[in-house]
């Protein structure tokens, strides 16, 4: 069975959008995976896309005072730190919340008060002291999900049942 997420599904479309209105993107990165069980087999695909040159009202809708935000599997980025020298700093703090979003989908916002999803000092104190470094600290205190973690939510997945186990249900 194959399945995209609803987190997916509403990422691309705020992303598209976006492109209509003249922003830009790119694949930022590409992560595949696959587990095996006894019944099944399960293979993923969780692209990451960054938006840039978003217009005005856009960039003022999505971004909102900040300098870059997640959602789904979409990073959206104001176009002034294209080319910076060290907005990779910043790509690998919004990629943190890429994993935080296949952890905990939609209900992720609603975990700020709680799961310190921001790293210290916090990623508002870096970008307001204009401190990329600061920010690089916040990087490493960011809850994350384990490694080995199951993530709940795939871009894509696909399930394959295992042959032997389908033909056991079928006896």
């Amino acid at each position: 069975m194959l399945k995209i997420s609803l987190l997916t599904i509403l990422s691309a479309t705020l992303a598209f959008l976006a492109l209509l209105s003249g922003g830009t993107a790119e694949l930022h990165s590409v992560e595949i995976g696959w587990s095996l069980s006894a019944e099944e087999a399960t293979f993923t695909i969780d692209p990451v896309f960054v938006v840039w040159e978003l217009p005005s009202a856009v960039s003022h809708a999505i971004l909102y005072r900040a300098v870059a935000r997640t959602f789904g599997n979409t990073i959206f980025v104001n176009e002034s730190c294209r080319g910076h020298p060290r907005v990779s700093v910043l790509l690998r703090h919004e990629s943190v919340h890429v994993l935080q979003q296949r952890a905990f989908g939609i209900f992720t916002p609603l975990l700020y008060p709680f799961v310190n999803m921001e790293g210290e000092p916090g990623y508002s104190a870096a970008i307001r002291a204009a401190d990329i470094d600061m920010l690089e600290q916040s990087i490493e205190t960011m809850w994350s999900p384990s490694s080995g973690a199951t993530l709940l939510h795939h871009a894509l997945s696909l399930t394959v049942p295992n042959k032997e186990s389908f033909s056991l249900c079928h006896q």
